[in-house]
């Protein structure tokens, strides 16, 4: 067993089954384990990025060379359809789906599609951030633009809230401005 220093975590996520990416880039999970999204966290020091499952019950994880790894839950073929390669730039997980983005901003999406979250990702290129929700997902084009897809009734406010919280940070960690503005009760 590994010990790590609480000071050296980088994100917790906080669901049924948690993970942890640490600092060297290791990835530590605990809780329940019903689909060995705990037993087959990866083991390697490598990773820069991780994204958990709305429900906690299979992982996503970006390599430093942008390879994808997923275990856990596979009931959608979100693990089985992991995209092969490198040079990813970024991941996230919805319930039973997960995207990646490439380095030309181009989304690339597996699992679960009954409510188009998968097959309605905006096509073509310039995307700099990605985030999912439950059955939906987001995408931030270098415009500035968010786009939205998936089932709608599944986009409540606090989710919107940490998505848009996300977005607004790759926004000025590449090199824009915070002009995403939240205005309650406008659709």
């Amino acid at each position: 067993m590994r010990k790590v220093l609480l000071s050296s975590v980088l994100c917790v996520l906080p669901l049924i089954a948690d993970a942890a990416l640490v600092n060297g880039g290791l990835v530590v999970s605990w809780g329940r384990d019903a689909y060995n999204q705990v037993s087959n966290t990866p083991t390697a020091e490598k990773f820069i990025d991780l994204a958990l499952s709305a429900p906690g019950d299979f992982g996503v994880a970006l390599d430093e060379n942008g390879s994808i790894v997923s275990w856990g839950r596979d009931n959608a073929n979100q693990v089985a359809n992991t995209p092969g390669g490198s040079g990813y730039i970024g991941i996230t997980a919805g319930q039973s789906h997960a995207f990646a983005l490439t380095p030309n901003g181009s989304i690339s999406g597996w699992g679960q599609d009954n409510y188009d979250q998968v097959n309605d990702a905006p096509t073509g290129s310039g995307y700099t951030a990605i985030a999912a929700g439950k059955f939906y997902s987001l995408a931030l084009s270098s415009d500035g633009s968010i786009e939205v897809w998936g089932r709608d009734n599944y986009v409540d406010t606090r989710t919107v809230d940490v998505h848009i919280g996300r977005l607004r940070k790759a926004l000025v960690q590449f090199g824009g401005s915070d002009v995403v503005r939240t205005v309650r009760g406008a659709g």
